[in-house]
């Protein structure tokens, strides 16, 4: 739904017009993939924790509706796929886990104003979305 860092692509197509669901992008054109306000926007009440929205049931209910996109596995991975993916895409995503419980296990981490929320994150454009994240505070457990 959303990245862990809100990002965007840009890409020129520098081959031929290309026809997507029925509009034409020129050749030469140059275009971006917002990977943050697409899944935003797809799915209803976003910000509401629902892992039912990710059971095969409801990934086939949105089949052949423009809500599939969210399940490509283009859009849904960071690392790409296919004979492209990143090789070093598993260790990568490991590291994360280790970092991240690491941190977890030998801090305890809240935003410096109380009350801040996931709704409270501000993003503004430079270059491609940037959010404002709070300032943490960092204790020793």
């Amino acid at each position: 739904m959303t990245p862990a860092t809100p990002f965007s692509i840009i890409k020129e197509n520098s081959v031929a017009d290309i026809e997507i669901h029925g509009s034409v992008i020129p050749k030469d054109s140059v275009f971006g993939f917002d990977g943050y306000s697409t899944g935003l926007e797809l799915v209803e009440d976003p910000n509401e924790f629902c892992p039912e929205r990710w059971f095969p049931d409801a990934v086939d209910a949105r089949k052949g509706t423009p809500a599939e996109i969210i399940d490509h596995p283009f859009y849904r991975d960071a690392f790409s796929q296919g004979s492209r993916k990143c090789p070093g895409s598993r260790v990568a995503n490991k590291e994360v886990l280790i970092l991240i419980s690491q941190l977890v296990l030998d801090w305890q981490m809240a935003p410096s104003d109380a009350g801040y929320g996931k709704e409270d994150v501000t993003y503004k454009w430079r270059g491609m979305i940037h959010p404002d994240m709070p300032i943490l505070d960092f204790v020793a457990r």
